[in-house]
């Protein structure tokens, strides 16, 4: 009884949606570091807007994944200078979430 009522509502079968292709990252331009997702997951929280310095070690945002929360720290010092992820995105491990530029 309970599959036929399923069925009827359309809740018989699941196809879980395509995930599109993951899109080339232009090349960094000479002093330029990537800041990458340290693992598969969603943006919960954006702690830092481009314009910011930033100190090595300083969390950029905050990821969730898999119930849990994972800080994405700056790789280097310098200024934040762009983000390219969006609170609620979701987002694959290794994806540029943002650009800090170094001073040298």
């Amino acid at each position: 009884m309970e599959r036929e009522d399923w069925a009827a509502k359309g809740l018989n079968s699941f196809e879980e949606p395509e995930t599109p292709p993951a899109t080339e990252e232009a090349p960094l331009p000479p002093g330029a570091r990537a800041i990458a997702a340290p693992v598969p997951g969603s943006i919960w929280k954006i702690l830092a807007e481009p314009g910011a310095q930033v100190k090595r070690g300083d969390v950029v945002m905050i990821l969730e994944s898999m119930k849990m929360e994972v800080r994405v720290e700056a790789s280097t010092a310098g200024r934040l200078t762009s983000l390219t992820a969006r609170p609620g995105q979701i987002i694959r491990a290794g994806q540029r979430l943002g650009i800090i530029t170094t001073e040298s």
